[in-house]
């Protein structure tokens, strides 16, 4: 199987794939990425001894917890790779100007380890960057230190909350507003943006209506859908999604909508339609592994490139 089974405390072991304890190998731009043998794991491991590892895919059935030694530290505008090396820039950055004044600010960026800029350091200057590296230098030196003193098997670190994650990771400048319905949580959150966006604190408020701010919004509708194995199309198409303990099945069905005259035409306009839905139920449902989308048959070659096109540009978000 080419894995080992990790105590991590927890009832089930996690697991961890032999590609997950090997340092990571980045081909340099422009040249091609050269495969190198993989050792056996027994090789690299032996019983009893202790490892740092980091979890990376929760429980999913009777499956444990999937673990890796790449350990990775996030911060708002660059994650920290301790066991890593160079400096890179996160495939979202799309304007090329942009992405290449960040390549040379990264170059500035002292100390080991390797760093990669995120999408939230498009625009910020050499000092802000050093100050998100001297930070995340700072928490895995508090790691390290954890380490020393614990007994094995310990947690030495957590992620901060759901709340907070969400902020580090998404309030930017283009947020209006951010509502928080429980005074505790809106602390903590005010606290974040406090060191780190101290500009934008006044955009986080209090949601005080009597209605539940996820009815205000419609999103406990979004939520119970989400849920749903049918999802129904705008069209009157439908999916059907199953997640298994192996894969995600998804199937597209042409349901109430009958279109005109021509089937081909119905089943291309379902197909589309369905695409974007499909890559949005996959970021709803946080869907992974291996997906099957079985489309409306289309025998037209012009019909079928046209889907193709369609799901590259939903696959960009």
């Amino acid at each position: 199987m080419q894995s080992a089974f990790v105590d991590i405390g927890l009832d089930r072991d996690a697991f961890l794939y032999v590609t997950d304890l090997l340092p990571p190998e980045g081909a340099e731009e422009g040249l091609p990425e050269v495969k190198k043998p993989v050792p056996g794991i027994e090789s690299l491991l032996k019983s009893g001894q202790d490892l740092l590892v980091q979890v990376v895919k929760e429980p999913l059935g009777r499956k444990g917890p999937r673990v890796t030694a790449q350990l990775s530290l996030p911060g708002r505008r660059l994650v920290f790779l301790p066991g890593g090396k160079g400096r890179m820039v996160s495939r979202r950055v799309e304007a090329e100007a942009e992405k290449e004044r960040l390549r040379q600010l990264a170059e500035g960026i002292p100390g080991d380890g390797g760093f990669i800029l995120r999408t939230a350091a498009a625009g910020m200057s050499l000092p802000e960057l050093q100050q998100d590296a001297e930070d995340l230098r700072r928490r895995w030196s508090q790691i390290l230190g954890r380490r020393s003193g614990a007994s094995v098997p310990a947690c030495l670190h957590r992620e901060a909350d759901l709340p907070v994650r969400v902020l580090r990771d998404l309030l930017t400048e283009s947020v209006d507003r951010v509502l928080v319905d429980d005074a505790g949580t809106l602390e903590r959150c005010r606290d974040y943006a406090r060191l780190s966006v101290p500009h934008l604190v006044p955009r986080i408020e209090r949601y005080d209506r009597p209605d539940p701010v996820f009815d205000f919004f419609g999103i406990e509708k979004e939520i119970l859908k989400a849920l749903r194995q049918r999802v129904w199309l705008a069209s009157g198409g439908y999916l059907l999604i199953h997640p298994t303990e192996a894969l995600v099945a998804i199937d597209v069905n042409t349901g109430k909508f009958v279109g005109g005259t021509d089937f081909e035409e119905t089943a291309l306009l379902t197909n589309l339609e369905a695409a974007r839905e499909i890559f949005r139920q996959i970021r709803l449902r946080d869907l992974g592994g291996i997906l099957v989308i079985d489309f409306i048959d289309m025998p037209s070659l012009e019909h079928r490139r046209q889907l193709a096109e369609t799901l590259e540009q939903a696959l960009k978000s």
